[in-house]
């Protein structure tokens, strides 16, 4: 009985992470629609900062903030935008999470179970700035 309850737990333990990064990850693009950045951070650092808060800490560290990619599309070509004003007024922002593994608890089936890797994404446009506000650096 005792392996069948930890079985169900383990093996629910990925549709929990794809829907805890799937959240983490619409909260960072979010953010990132906002302008807002925390003190002396870029956009792109501040909305890895929300993202990891968002997590519930399983992205923690400089091993969890390398697992967030923020990129910014240009809003007329769709091709990734890598210049100064990549987060300019209707750009497409997408921040990613890529590459979380999880390893089963219990590979009942055999010794060498694969690990699971989750990756999870959310994308928007880039609204215009208020009037008087200031740009972030990206």
């Amino acid at each position: 009985m005792m392996a069948i309850l930890m079985a169900i737990v383990d093996y629910s333990m990925p549709v929990f992470f794809r829907s805890l990064m799937t959240h983490a990850a619409r909260e960072g693009s979010r953010y990132g629609l906002t302008f807002q950045t925390f003190t002396g951070e870029s956009q792109t650092q501040s909305i890895q900062d929300v993202v990891m808060g968002q997590s519930a800490g399983f992205l923690n560290g400089t091993t969890g903030r390398n697992m967030i990619h923020v990129r910014y599309y240009n809003q007329t070509t769709f091709v990734e935008d890598t210049g100064p004003n990549r987060n300019a007024d209707g750009n497409i922002i997408e921040v990613s999470i890529e590459g979380f593994q999880w390893n089963h608890i219990l590979p009942l089936l055999r010794m060498d179970a694969p690990s699971v890797t989750i990756n999870a994404s959310s994308a928007d446009r880039l609204e215009t700035l208020p009037p008087g506000a200031t740009r972030p650096a990206p």
